[in-house]
């Protein structure tokens, strides 16, 4: 279902898929995530790319086009990701509010409106993609 809408979205035609482990060796991981990466490698389908193991740093590094997890580790990650992003942006903006410049932005200094397009480049980089179907 992920390699679909990955194809639908954002048109690749055969996304890599991963499978979410805690290593990228083949012996890592329980019997259950070892016993779903053989039946991925030997379907061979046609309509993905499957890659293997991804470890957690891969998913924000972009390791794979589809990162499938079980539920429970799923979340964590997701949770973990969503929560670094917000802390992210707290951080940038208890930056800007720390100087005299970026406080000054209100009132139409122009240098301090410079970090703003940062900001909101940063911002929606971070920020979980919202689709409507």
């Amino acid at each position: 279902m992920g390699s679909a809408m990955s194809t639908v979205l954002f048109g690749k035609p055969r996304p890599t898929v991963g499978l979410l482990n805690i290593g990228v060796e083949e012996v890592k991981g329980g019997e259950e995530i070892r016993k779903a990466a053989e039946q991925l490698r030997a379907m061979n389908l046609p309509e993905l790319d499957y890659i293997g193991f991804v470890e957690g740093d891969g998913i924000g590094m972009g390791a794979a086009d589809v990162i499938v997890s079980e539920g429970f580790s799923g979340n964590i990650a997701l949770k973990a990701a969503e929560g670094t992003a917000r802390q992210m942006a707290d951080f940038l903006r208890q930056a800007m509010a720390a100087s005299w410049m970026s406080r000054q932005s209100s009132s139409g200094n122009s240098r301090a409106r410079a970090g703003r397009p940062l900001y909101r480049a940063m911002r929606k980089v971070c920020a979980p993609v919202s689709l409507s179907l």
